[in-house]
């Protein structure tokens, strides 16, 4: 029996510097990223993740990406650990960008201050069940859609508005199979 998927919520995005350059077709950014975990799992249920791939899209066009280190949501009694705040950075990053993706972007700031991006989480995770003799190891893949980030167009910085953003994950437990 496979249980049902962790809760994963958005609890907060920045970037600084967000920089669109009109000559180059340049997209420059250093995402922040906040996510909180919970292991919604029954006791005696543990999970464990490999870093988090982290994407940041617009348009379904990915504009930044990079990984998150993450650890073990444990469920036992003497150790519940069942939720955690995972936060990290993308780093730097500058990419080229078509030209109507630029002036989309543009566009979308300019007419209403903020850009509406998803951000999505994809990593492989590990589900121990009962004392460790039954496991499945598979795929989560967490999209969060219309996160909105308030881009000012006198500031490199940019804040996620609108406050925590639940996401629906979902795992694939058929591409990996038990342990």
């Amino acid at each position: 029996m496979i249980p049902c998927p962790p809760e994963f919520r958005l609890d907060s995005a920045s970037v600084n510097p967000f920089n669109l350059s009109s000559d180059s077709h340049q997209i420059s950014t250093n995402w922040n990223i906040s996510i909180f975990l919970r292991n919604s799992f029954a006791e005696w249920t543990s999970i464990s993740y490999e870093a988090l791939q982290v994407m940041v899209l617009y348009e379904e066009r990915i504009i930044s990406a990079g990984s998150i280190m993450v650890g073990d949501l444990q469920g036992t009694e003497k150790k519940k650990r069942k939720a955690m705040v995972v936060q990290g950075s993308l780093g730097a990053t500058s990419m080229h960008v078509d030209d109507w993706l630029r002036k989309a972007i543009l566009k979308e700031r300019s007419a209403y201050g903020v850009v509406d991006f998803t951000v999505t989480v994809e990593a492989t995770v590990r589900i121990r069940l009962g004392l460790g003799l039954l496991g499945h190891t598979g795929r989560v893949w967490v999209p969060c859609y219309h996160v909105k980030m308030e881009l000012p167009s006198n500031s490199t910085l940019g804040t996620m508005v609108g406050g925590p953003r639940k996401c629906q994950a979902l795992v694939d437990f058929k591409s990996l199979g038990p342990f």
